[in-house]
Order: structure tokens, then sequence, then C-alpha cells
């Protein structure tokens, strides 16, 4: 199967390509009833587009699916509600057209058509077509795929009374949920053994390879409850280097299903995990963003850049900047700076090391970033950290290609060999000026270490340009709340 059929399932690409090919068709019929006869938005004798129309179709396939994935319009617990899911249809149709307004007003480009009329049909005409596509036509295709036994076959990972209720449930809302339970997974009961009718043990973990050729298996559930973090990294691995994907219900996850927004299985949270985003669209689109949006941080900031060297050098000796190796992607080493905070020679001092240890070895302890000697910064060290100015510097780490505006918190050399290795998983990709670690440990200053891991590791394994502008903007509502500093 085509990874991107993976990733996304049969029903969330049918409403991706429909959603997108309504958008564009309704705008060709507004225009048709407009200007009739005097325009044809596709030329059918040479298929070229009039430029107006070019425009619409770069839209409707960049813009329509990320804003319908913002309102949840791709998650089962919005089509579930037919008043929820018409709802956020008026909602995502609403803001696409006044996206268009606005593109319309700032640029003034003639490739934008200004009749009021155009636009006003073509929102009646998209509604309609989305509403009889989602709200009709869906659910009866839906029925009669799980009639066709056309669902997407998944085993179970963990055979226990949670397990056995979730396939219970899939089984009386098949034509719901588009899957069928075709057995469990589970190290501690033989192969074959009836787990609930019609199900069995299809074998342990390890032989899950060879379970999805014999038994055609397309997609994995984890529901063991007690595994512990490395198992479950593991299984997560295995699973999204066959499927793709795996969805996770788990004690270990609970931090995710509650804080993420994760879609649900009959009011159950689940986080879906994915295979690493490789494509070269996505690193280019990354890479330009982290260039122009580090460009721009230093340009705009760099009065503050100033200040704040010149109050580092007057109110402690030392370097303006604190250099120190940090372990990047891959584990490996780069230079990495921000301003100085605290008196020369800190960062050698042996209670600190100490905590850290410990820390380390209680994956239930708070974050070892936040075990700082405060004793130890410089006058000024706390007005750095508390608004994040001292992490500045850090935009040249972007420039330089070493780190990204949003990632994982990139490690001192002996923290990270601390880690364990599913703890390592997260350095996948490049660490971060910040990341989802910045945001939850800025408002609870006893988050554990451990739930710290788990939302890089989300990251890494969710990563895309609306995930890291929503993290960018949180993370300005946290300076400017003055909780840079947890």
């Amino acid at each position: 199967m085509l990874p991107v059929f993976q990733r996304y399932g049969r029903a969330t690409l049918y409403l991706m390509v429909t959603d997108v090919l309504a958008f564009f068709a309704a705008f060709g019929v507004a225009m048709r009833l407009r200007f009739r006869p005097f325009i044809n938005v596709i030329e059918m004798s040479s298929g070229e587009l009039i430029p107006e129309a070019g425009l619409v179709a770069l839209l409707s396939i960049l813009a329509v699916p990320v804003t319908f994935n913002i309102l949840r319009l791709y998650q089962r617990r919005t089509w579930l509600s037919r008043p929820a899911h018409g709802l956020q249809l008026v909602k995502g149709i609403a803001t696409l057209l006044f996206g268009y307004l606005v593109l319309q007003f700032a640029t003034k480009s003639p490739f934008i058509v200004e009749s009021r009329l155009v636009i006003l049909v073509w929102g009646i005409l998209t509604l309609t077509a989305l509403s009889v596509n989602r709200l009709l036509l869906f659910p009866w295709l839906m029925n009669w795929a799980a009639r066709s036994a056309m669902h997407r076959r998944i085993a179970l990972i963990g055979a226990n009374d949670f397990s056995r209720e979730f396939a219970q449930q899939i089984r009386k809302n098949s034509s719901r949920y588009m899957m069928h339970v075709v057995g469990f997974v589970d190290d501690a009961i033989p192969p074959g053994t009836p787990v609930i009718e019609g199900a069995p043990c299809l074998g342990p973990m390890s032989k899950l390879d060879e379970m999805v050729d014999l038994y055609n298996i397309e997609g994995a559930v984890i529901t063991a409850g007690d595994m512990n973090y490395g198992e479950l990294m593991d299984c997560v691995e295995w699973c999204v280097r066959i499927f793709g994907w795996v969805d996770v219900h788990a004690d270990r996850t609970a931090c995710l299903q509650q804080n993420l927004d994760p879609d649900t299985y009959f009011e159950i949270p689940f986080i879906r995990m994915r295979s690493m985003q490789k494509s070269p669209a996505l690193q280019f689109q990354k890479r330009a963003m982290d260039i122009v949006g580090a460009g721009l941080g230093i340009l705009l900031l760099s009065p503050v850049f100033l200040l704040a060297a010149l109050l580092v050098r007057l109110t402690s000796k030392g370097p303006v900047l604190y250099t120190t190796e940090r372990m990047g992607m891959g584990g490996r080493p780069f230079r990495f700076f921000k301003f100085r905070t605290m008196i020369v020679g800190a960062d050698r001092d042996a209670g600190r090391a100490a905590r850290v240890v410990e820390a380390y070895r209680a994956s239930d302890a708070p974050s070892p970033s936040k075990l700082v000697n405060r004793a130890l910064l410089t006058p000024v060290g706390g007005l750095l950290r508390k608004w994040a100015i001292d992490e500045l510097p850090q935009l040249f780490n972007v420039l330089r290609g070493e780190m990204s505006l949003v990632g994982p918190r990139p490690l001192p050399q002996g923290e990270f060999d601390l880690q364990d290795e599913w703890q390592k998983k997260r350095f996948e990709v490049k660490p971060g000026c910040t990341g989802l670690w910045k945001i939850y440990a800025s408002w609870n200053k006893n988050l554990p270490f451990s739930q710290s891991v788990l939302y890089d590791i989300y990251y890494a394994r969710n990563a895309n340009p609306l995930l890291d502008t929503a993290i960018i903007l949180r993370t300005i509502l946290v300076i400017l709340a003055g909780k840079a500093d947890g």
C-alpha cells in the first residue's frame, strides 16, 4: 500500500479529495452562471485553466485540507455527529471564502475575482455539495463498505479486558469506524487461543511481520496497558514501520491523550503516531520556514540583541555568549549559542550534575532542564530567562542548519548519554528553539521528564508546518506571559 494510504486511510483520503474537487468545481459553476456564455473556466480543446481558476485550484489543494483539518473535519468524532459536522462545514467554507476576500483586498491581484455575486454563489454551491457528500453520501458509503467487507483490517496489540471491549464495540459500529478486528497480538497467550469469538490471539509481537502477510493486516491499535516506556516506544516503532501509523491508548501516554486534541473511538481518546515525514517537499518547506523565521527574528529583534549583550557585559565578568556543545539530530554534536545568564563556571556545578543523574533515573521526576541553582544566576540572568531573551542567539543555530525553530530540546553530551534508547528517539528530527515540551513545561512546573520526552516523540512523529505554526504562536503567548523559564 502507498505511504499516503497507510498514513491517512481510505475514508479520510476520500473526504480530502472530494472536498478539494467540490470547492474548485463550485467556483467553476459560479463563474459560468455569472458570466455565461462568455467564459469557460476550463478550455476543453486545450485543457487550460483561466488564471482565476488556476489560482483557485492552487488554493483548493493547499488551503482546503489544512483549514478542514484545523476544524477537525477529518476526525471520526466529527463525522459521527451530523449537527457538529454541519456546523464545522459552515465554519470551514466561511473561513476559506473570508481568506479569499482578504487576499483580494491585500493584493489587488487581477487573478482574483472581484464579483461578490460569484463569491456568494461559490459559497452556497460549495456548502450544498459538501453537505450532500459528507452528511448523506459519505455515511451511505461507509455502510456500503462495511457490508462489502471493505473495512481496514486491524490487529489489537494486547489482550485484556479493555481490548476485548474495544473489539466488541468496533463490531457493533463497523460502518462508523470502517475497521475489522482480525485478532490480538499478545506474548502471553498461545497463538490460536480465542480472545473473543472470531478473533483469536494471532501470536507474539515478534511475529507481527509474518502476521501482516498471513492475515492481510492493514493497521494496529495499541491497547496494552502493562508496557513500560521502552516497550511501548519499540511497539510504536515496529507498527509505524509496517503500517505507516498506529493508534495508541495506554496509561503511559495519558498526558498526550488529555492535552493534544486526540481523536476518539466511541468517546475513548487515541493518539495517532505516524511514520516520519521524509519527503523532499516537506523538508524544503520546513527549512524555508526556518530560514525566513530566523532571519526575520534576528532583523526585528536586533535592538533586543544589542541591549541584552550590553546588560550581560556590564553586570558580570565573562563572555556575552555562552557557547557549549549540544547533541543534535541523530546524536551529532554542534556548537550551541545563548546569552550567558549564569556566572562563569556554573556549568561545572557538581550538585546540579548529581541532581540531573537522579532525574534521569526517575522518569517521573521533573525535567532536568528545571534544575537550576538560582544562586549562580547573574544580576540580569533571571530577567533574560523569564522572557526567553537568553535563547535568541539560537536563531543563528537555525540559520546554520543545526537547529529548527520547532523541535525537541537540545541536550548536553552528558545528559544525552544518560538517556534510555527510547528517549533518544525524539532526536530523529532537528532540535528546536521551542516545542511542545516548552509549551507544557512553562505551565506545569512539575511536568515529569518522561512526559516531556513523550511530547517530543509525538512531535517527531507528527511534524508538519501547521503544527509548527501553532507551537510558535503558543510560544509567543508563553513569552508574553513571562513564563518562558517555567
